[in-house]
């Protein structure tokens, strides 16, 4: 998907114009042609604000939510700390106009969790990002049968893991959800028995 998105980027400004590129109107706004020739595209600083904008566009709304988890749980601070901030303004900027779009967003990180359950290298950077994501609020606004979505898709993951680091990081994310809702508090109680199985 991502080098089917840049070689559109190459083909977006074209001269004559090519029209059957998906959603070319959204894609030149967000990314005008000024903005593609002088961009540092190395630069998650420069470039994740422009990039989260296509979280609108619901084709591709997985793949790049997808990948601003795996940037935003990551090893390196500047990329974790662009990836969380960019993610954080979008949903600031969505939910002054309503729950709509966060919930929405909430139901593609519940699919992300659970279409790639027990591959390490997605839902552990996945489970950081969201633990941010929670710890800035973002989600307080959702009903909690969406964040009970969200702590069975955890929990399903957790299931029979050894790693340290794994269940590390669902306590930490567990704890956010506890100061989100007490409702959600009480489910926590019931999953903690899970940890018996682990």
């Amino acid at each position: 998907m991502l080098v089917f998105f840049l070689a559109s980027l190459v083909l977006l400004h074209y001269s004559p114009v090519i029209e059957d590129i998906p959603h070319r109107e959204t894609i030149a706004k967000i990314f005008p042609k000024d903005f593609c020739s002088s961009v540092n595209w190395r630069s998650s600083s420069q470039t994740f604000p422009r990039f989260v904008e296509l979280l609108q566009v619901e084709d591709f709304t997985s793949d790049i939510l997808e990948g601003f988890c795996i940037s935003g749980g990551s090893m390196s601070e500047g990329v974790m700390r662009d990836a969380n901030g960019a993610v954080a303004n979008y949903l600031l900027a969505s939910g002054a106009m309503g729950t709509t779009e966060t919930e929405r967003i909430a139901q593609v990180l519940v699919k992300i969790l659970s279409d790639n359950s027990k591959v390490d290298r997605i839902t552990i950077p996945l489970m950081k990002f969201l633990t941010k994501q929670l710890q800035r609020s973002l989600f307080a606004d959702l009903q909690d049968e969406k964040l009970f979505e969200i702590i069975n898709a955890v929990k399903k993951e957790i299931l029979r893991s050894g790693r340290i680091d794994k269940i590390i990081t669902v306590v930490e994310l567990l704890c956010e959800f506890l100061q989100t809702s007490p409702d959600v508090a009480r489910g926590y109680v019931i999953f903690s028995h899970i940890f018996s199985k682990l």
